[in-house]
């Protein structure tokens, strides 16, 4: 560029807050505009420069509220491979762009507000300036942490702070309730109704509460390493990786990758999800630590404005996932089984700290349309359900969903260790053991929202074992015969070995009622095997029926898959 050519720029491009050298004996101003020093911001360079390392070789640079470019210029200087400046005001920007061609120096300028710093917009660098920026900041907190998300290692700010014969700037004790902390000084600026932020000044910090929003922003090492009149300069080490241990910033883009849009009550439902790490914390996985505040996917299930189960599924990280980073997750839930119309949302959740939605993270809907009739289930463990229903005093279910929610409802009471060895006892058929009660405490919660999925979930198992030949057509018409008629029922049930034997046990069950355990046992034998019950068969059976250590429902269940039946 020529010298009159730099001349025309300067003098197009009026007025300038930065006296810049553009060489050939031209310079950007010559005296102040604002009361600023007419050689300004030199002053200020000569405080920072000592703060800025002298070889940025290979570093790249983020020059914030750049003005006309005076410290871009330096730090390219310093040999920076790259410089971005950005300005929130257009005028500035046109200046600094001039500079830099000026003085044929590569570097980009761009009209943009703090507030849009993040990763995505502009990516991350090795140091970023922040000079003269922060009494311009009216949201100044959120400013502070979009400075931490593009910082990489180094932050230098400077910026005016509260004199100490202002206001008295040492902090004080701060009492809430059972908490203390340290109350640092700060003032605010009044400004008139028409105040522009990025030219009015808003907050002027004391040096300490300058120092203690930086950290807890999430800069680990914060040193004032200057305090020239009401001047302060800060420097502000990150970690690589490292997130926000005070004011966590947590905040997702969530994806669903596939996920079902109808599907029958009680069905599974997979959800394949794609999260995206938008704020400047790590999410942590499970393991590495403490608890608190590891990181998972949990879906909330409505119908309408009724909230079903708030934690319908969810699933942990398998591990950490920084800034920027991405993880696919699959939550694996049971649909309902009620039909009708329901709204999932989806969200993650830093245990026992928030969800993320609370923190202003946006949630993902998705619908789900549940029609028709359930899958048929094994009769054994809905006849184990009904059992329980009618020994609490109860009548027939209408449906499964009814059944479900009345052994839940009447669960619901009990600590959670008896519920957990309740609900295996009427889905499985005996007292449980240890580990088997220790499963499904994971999985269950004291309220009874919480009690209907579990019920489910081990109401629909199959029996592992492989199911035995069918009895002849001779043994199978005898038992029919035998068998009174089975009570009536909407509930699919599978008839496991032979067409009948659901009807079988069911019509004992109902017939069980009126009797004691020892009747009920001979009379099972009787309708099941066609023959009585031999004395140490009936005192053992009877025993554990009495005992609560087997249910009625698995005792003839055991019947009708004994080898006696099955044997020609």
């Amino acid at each position: 560029m020529t010298p009159d050519e730099k001349r025309s720029g300067v003098e197009r491009l009026q007025p300038w807050f930065h006296r810049i050298d553009l060489g050939d004996g031209v310079v950007t101003k010559a005296g102040s505009v604002a009361g600023e020093a007419d050689d300004h911001p030199l002053p200020t360079w000569k405080v920072v420069s000592r703060a800025l390392p002298e070889d940025l070789t290979g570093r790249s640079v983020l020059d914030v509220g750049c003005n006309a470019g005076f410290y871009s210029v330096e730090a390219k200087r310093r040999g920076a491979q790259r410089v971005l400046g950005i300005d929130a005001q257009r005028h500035q920007v046109r200046q600094a762009s001039f500079v830099a061609r000026a003085l044929d120096l590569p570097m980009e300028f761009r009209r943009m507000s703090v507030y849009d710093l993040s990763p995505e917009t502009v990516g991350v660098f090795d140091v970023t300036l922040a000079l003269g920026l922060v009494y311009h900041l009216k949201h100044l907190i959120l400013g502070l942490e979009r400075l931490h998300s593009v910082t990489g290692d180094l932050l230098i700010l400077e910026t005016a702070i509260l004199l100490p014969q202002l206001v008295p700037t040492d902090p004080v004790p701060y009492v809430n309730g059972p908490l203390t902390r340290s109350l640092h000084p700060m003032g605010y600026v009044e400004n008139s109704p028409d105040a522009k932020e990025a030219v009015f000044n808003w907050f002027v910090p004391s040096v300490g509460a300058m120092a203690a929003m930086l950290s807890d922003t999430g800069f680990e090492d914060v040193r004032c390493v200057a305090t020239p009149g009401d001047r302060a300069v800060f420097v502000c080490r990150k970690r690589q990786g490292s997130g926000v241990s005070v004011l966590p910033d947590l905040a997702a883009r969530l994806e669903v990758l596939s996920a079902p849009e109808s599907c029958r009550p009680g069905d599974d439902v997979v959800l394949a999800v794609r999260a995206t790490n938008a704020g400047r914390s790590p999410w942590r996985a499970p393991g590495s630590g403490e608890e608190t505040g590891t990181v998972a996917l949990g879906a909330h299930l409505f119908r309408g404005d009724e909230e079903v189960d708030w934690v319908w599924s969810r699933t942990v990280l398998a591990a950490d996932v920084p800034p920027g980073g991405s993880v696919d997750l699959t939550l694996d839930a049971a649909a309902p089984l009620a039909a009708g119309r329901y709204r999932i949302e989806l969200d993650l959740v830093a245990e026992h700290l928030a969800w993320f939605e609370d923190l202003g993270s946006p949630l993902l809907e998705r619908t789900l349309e549940v029609t028709g009739d359930p899958q048929p289930l094994p009769w054994f463990r809905i006849a184990g359900l009904e059992e329980r229903v009618a020994k609490a005093g109860g009548g027939s279910a209408a449906s499964y969903d009814e059944l479900v929610r009345t052994v839940a409802g009447d669960l619901a009471s009990l600590p959670s260790g008896e519920q957990a060895r309740e609900v295996l006892l009427w889905t499985a058929g005996w007292s449980p053991d240890a580990i088997a009660v220790a499963d499904v405490l994971r999985a269950l919660s004291a309220d009874e929202a919480r009690l209907a999925p579990v019920l489910h979930q081990l109401a629909r198992r199959p029996d592992l074992r492989p199911v035995p030949p069918a009895p002849s057509a001779e043994k199978v018409e005898s038992i029919l015969r035998r068998s009174r008629p089975a009570p009536v029922t909407a509930i699919p049930l599978t008839d496991e070995s032979f067409p009948g034997e659901a009807g079988v046990a069911r019509a004992l069950l109902a017939e069980g009622v009126a009797l004691d355990d020892e009747a009920f046992v001979r009379r099972g034998y009787e309708v099941v095997l066609g023959r009585p019950a031999d004395g140490e068969g009936l005192a053992n059976a009877a025993g554990q029926l009495a005992s609560a250590v087997t249910t009625r429902s698995h005792l003839l269940h055991e019947l009708l898959w004994s080898a006696e039946l099955r044997t020609a």
